[in-house]
């Protein structure tokens, strides 16, 4: 993406203060959200509260593939033991801005952790946490000329 295009995103989601108008759908920040958590339910909720998480913020806005968004968070999780199958999911995850230059995107965030069956709300609001912050440090690098995409 080139800069000027990003930076220009990056200035209509800042600008825009009437939450869910038609302006801030427009300027919403396209995210893919992917996992690779085959037989791992408590994933898959981890998931689907993420997405809807991300879908209730004005800034976020949830794309169905890859090449729709600016950035992608991507989580892979490890197979879980017979105990913790169905109670425990263990992961590592990723938050990507897309990087139309290159074959690899920039990374932004990562990280590992584990959620449990009972605190799936909790563990995809704090996803959503550190996809906001990587966005907001990603605006205040371009700012600055820190990064330069």
């Amino acid at each position: 993406m080139e800069l000027l295009t990003l930076t220009m995103l990056v200035g209509l989601t800042l600008a825009s203060d009437a939450p869910h108008s038609p302006a801030t759908q427009a300027a919403r920040v396209p995210i893919f959200v992917a996992a690779n958590c085959a037989d791992d339910p408590v994933a898959a909720q981890l998931i689907a509260e993420l997405k809807r998480e991300l879908r209730r913020l004005p800034s976020f806005g949830v794309v169905d593939s890859y090449k729709q968004a600016t950035l992608t968070f991507r989580l892979i999780c490890s197979d879980p033991n017979q105990t913790e199958k169905g109670n425990v999911s263990r992961y590592a995850y990723s938050i990507l801005l897309l990087n139309t230059k290159s074959l690899y995107d920039y990374e932004l965030n990562f990280g590992v952790g584990r959620c449990g069956l009972n605190k799936i709300v909790g563990c995809a609001e704090g996803f959503v946490g550190n996809i906001d912050g990587a966005w907001l440090r990603l605006q205040r690098d371009l700012a600055d000329g820190s990064f330069e995409p």
